[in-house]
């Protein structure tokens, strides 16, 4: 039962989240009845996964604070990845009429702080706590959003910076 409800819940919302932007949204009534859906069925799950001794996703785990922390730091840096590279893909596929390889390589140096970065891990895990990296892990994405925006604002620089891969 609780599989049911989770797959009728996480298939309700995406629907929602991929119809939604081709109908009116919310003005739409299969959009918000959808919504509604996943909402009551993502409610039932959790409340009859808490009361099954042996449940499918046991949720009694998030009661350890270290865990819970993982997970919620887990859901962050998910949507922040798909917040900074999926935009910018789309954007320089779809609107640039760039072919997804193209993009692709011209979005990918943004990867190169990470290279950068590795080498100096076990320095920095020696010397900093290892909760202020994390901290400072999740303020890159906020760094690098400026940049991000600077990229799709100036789609004629990235046409010229870019071009010659495509």
């Amino acid at each position: 039962m609780g599989l049911s409800f989770l797959a009728i819940g996480l298939g309700a919302l995406q629907v929602v989240l991929d119809a939604g932007r081709s109908m009116t949204g919310f003005g739409s009534h299969f959009i918000t009845t959808f919504f509604v859906l996943s909402c009551v069925a993502l409610t039932v799950f959790i409340w009859w996964e808490l009361r099954q001794e042996h449940p499918v996703v046991d949720l009694r785990l998030l009661k350890n604070s270290n865990f819970a922390l993982s997970v919620h730091s887990d859901a962050v840096g998910g949507f922040h990845l798909l917040r900074g590279d999926l935009p910018d893909t789309a954007l320089l596929a779809g609107d640039a009429r760039w072919t997804a390889t193209t993009a692709g390589l011209c979005l990918s140096p943004s990867a190169l702080i990470f290279i950068a970065v590795m080498p100096f891990m076990p320095i920095l895990i020696r010397k900093i706590t290892l909760r202020y990296m994390v901290i400072m892990g999740f303020h890159h994405p906020r760094l690098v959003m400026p940049v991000d925006g600077r990229l799709e604002s100036a789609g004629t620089v990235l046409d010229g910076a870019c071009q010659s891969m495509s």
